[in-house]
């Protein structure tokens, strides 16, 4: 069993990143976490997580002002999620800005 964890800056400004961490067995990833990072205000915020916790693929969409939701991916292997993730970050930066923030100073 190998287990990997790693940043991922996604831009020059180095405001945006991926937390990437996963665990490969056997030749297969069984275990995983990929969470987008937004540097706002001074400190880091999680705002979309793709993981394999609660034993199934899915992704928690994290709000400044409310609860997580979650998507789940039951037809989907944890390399399936994993392989369609990228580039989608930037779509949920917005609702941490502006007025509904508490992260703002």
């Amino acid at each position: 069993m190998s287990e990997k964890e790693f940043l991922i800056y996604l831009d020059e400004a180095q405001e945006n990143r991926y937390r990437y961490w996963h665990v490969w067995e056997q030749g297969k990833i069984i275990e995983f976490r990929i969470q987008y990072e937004a540097f706002i205000s001074g400190s880091w915020h999680p705002v979309v997580r793709y993981d394999s916790a609660h034993g199934h693929p899915h992704r928690d969409d994290l709000h400044p002002n409310a609860p997580e939701t979650k998507e789940w991916f039951p037809e989907y292997r944890n390399a399936d999620v994993l392989s369609t993730y990228s580039a989608r970050y930037g779509a949920a930066r917005p609702r941490f800005s502006g007025a509904n923030c508490p992260c703002q100073v």
